[in-house]
C-alpha cells in the first residue's frame, strides 16, 4: 500500500515540476516582447515587434468579445430558465389552491347535505 502512495506522490511532484516549467516558459515568452527597446532594434525588427504586439492585442480583444457574448448568452438562458420555473411554480400553486378550494367546497357541501338529510344518524 505504501508503494502506491509513494508512486502517487512521485507522479504528483513530477506533474507540479512540469507545470512550473511550462509556466516559466510561458512567462518568458510573454515578457520577451513586453518591453520593446527601440534602441536595440533595427527599423524592421521594431516594426515586426509592434505588429506582433498589435496582433496579440487584436486576438485578446476578440477573445474577450467572444467571452462576453458567451456570458451574455449564459445569463439570458439563466433568466429565461428562472422565468419558466417561476411561471411553472405559479401555475402549480394556482392549481393547488383550486384543488384545495374545491375539496373544501365539497366537504362543506357534503356536511350540509348530511345535516339536512333525515337518514343521517
Amino acid at each position: 500500500m505504501k508503494k502506491n502512495g509513494e508512486k502517487e506522490k512521485t507522479v504528483r511532484s513530477e506533474e507540479v515540476k512540469q507545470n512550473a516549467a511550462e509556466e516559466q516558459k510561458q512567462t518568458e515568452a510573454e515578457t520577451k516582447f513586453d518591453v520593446i527597446d527601440r534602441a536595440e532594434m533595427t527599423d524592421a525588427e521594431y516594426i515586426g515587434a509592434l505588429e506582433l504586439k498589435l496582433g496579440e492585442a487584436y486576438k485578446e480583444v476578440e477573445d474577450i468579445k467572444a467571452l462576453v457574448k458567451r456570458v451574455q448568452a449564459d445569463f439570458d438562458n439563466f433568466r429565461k430558465r428562472n422565468n419558466s420555473i417561476a411561471q411553472d411554480m405559479r401555475e402549480m400553486g394556482s392549481k393547488s389552491c383550486l384543488q384545495c378550494s374545491t375539496i373544501a367546497t365539497l366537504r362543506e357541501s357534503t356536511s350540509k347535505t348530511r345535516r339536512r338529510s333525515p337518514d343521517s344518524t
